[in-house]
């Protein structure tokens, strides 16, 4: 390894980082997106486990999509309001990707579900 090279992260072996060095740039891209599809992979197990975690909320329906997962539910108020549960409502729900490593829902309301 010279001096101007990129020294990998701990943990990944050193067998990987020499193969990894190796690729061509068009391998590198491809091994790139086999990397994000496992990632993503990996985080709609773990959005799904916090969606269903949600203590106030009635889940009507959880359906995982490419890059999302589609959240149907109604809502119950912490005070527990007259009109309550509110919904059902669609949202498309996406784990990002936080500097500190973990990750946080963004939850994008894409309107009112008619039963």
């Amino acid at each position: 390894m010279t001096d101007d090279e990129p020294v990998p992260p701990a943990g990944i072996p050193d067998d990987i980082a020499d193969n990894l060095r190796g690729l061509d740039d068009h391998t590198l891209r491809e091994t790139i997106s086999f990397i994000r599809e496992v990632l993503s992979t990996h985080h709609h197990d773990h959005l799904e486990a916090e969606i269903e975690s949600i203590p106030e909320d009635e889940l009507v329906s959880v359906t995982e999509h490419d890059g999302y997962v589609e959240v149907v539910r109604r809502h119950r108020c912490p005070e527990g309001c007259s009109d309550c549960p509110h919904g059902p409502y669609l949202y498309h729900v996406k784990s990002i990707p936080q500097p500190d490593g973990g990750d946080s829902l963004e939850w994008d309301l894409i309107g009112p579900v008619n039963e």
